[in-house]
């Protein structure tokens, strides 16, 4: 457990090198609490209550793929929460948008009732930032107590189960392809 920790401490250090060192302390203090280190593994798509989605928001096919995520077919009848970071233009339909003014100093979600609320308890947390320098999504997957995890990129000590490589296509492609797993996972 503490190695874990400390590998994703390490990567973050790494990373916000840039920044300011009240910044990167804050972050790895911010990691070190947030890991749940809860045992995660394949989950079929008919044991799935909850899911909870991450888009991109500076991407231009947000739009179009949190409109893909509420018209797949095996979502029908689930709780799905639709949650896209960074996003800047007018609000989207059936998401949970986390702007600028929605985190704090250091990238996470601030915490209290005019803030979004990110987990619904679910059973299935879907990454499609495919950006590892993006510390919001990087931490709300982290702290996820969701039992199944998909994603775009590596962390340390496979925080996913299953990881989606390629920037070809963008996320929209990648959410297709994330269905297509869930289909077939059994």
């Amino acid at each position: 457990m503490r190695s874990r920790r400390s590998a994703i401490l390490s990567r973050q250090l790494e990373n916000d090198a840039a920044m300011g060192i009240l910044t990167s302390v804050a972050r790895s203090i911010c990691l070190r609490h947030s890991a749940t280190g809860k045992v995660t593994g394949f989950v079929p798509l008919g044991k799935i209550r909850k899911a909870v989605v991450i888009v991109d928001g500076s991407l231009p096919d947000a739009g179009k793929t949190v409109d893909a995520i509420h018209s797949f077919d095996g979502f029908a009848g689930r709780q799905i929460e639709t949650v896209v970071l960074g996003w800047r233009g007018e609000p989207i339909k059936n998401a949970t948008v986390v702007g600028p003014s929605d985190v704090n100093f250091y990238g996470r979600v601030k915490r209290g009732r005019k803030y979004p609320r990110i987990h619904v308890g679910e059973e299935l947390l879907v990454s499609l930032v495919s950006d590892p320098e993006n510390f919001t999504a990087t931490q709300i997957s982290l702290s996820s107590d969701a039992l199944f995890k998909i994603g775009r990129f590596h962390m340390p000590k496979e925080i996913f189960n299953i990881v989606v490589l390629g920037d070809e296509g963008g996320q929209l492609r990648a959410f297709g392809l994330v269905c297509d797993i869930l289909k077939s996972v059994k």
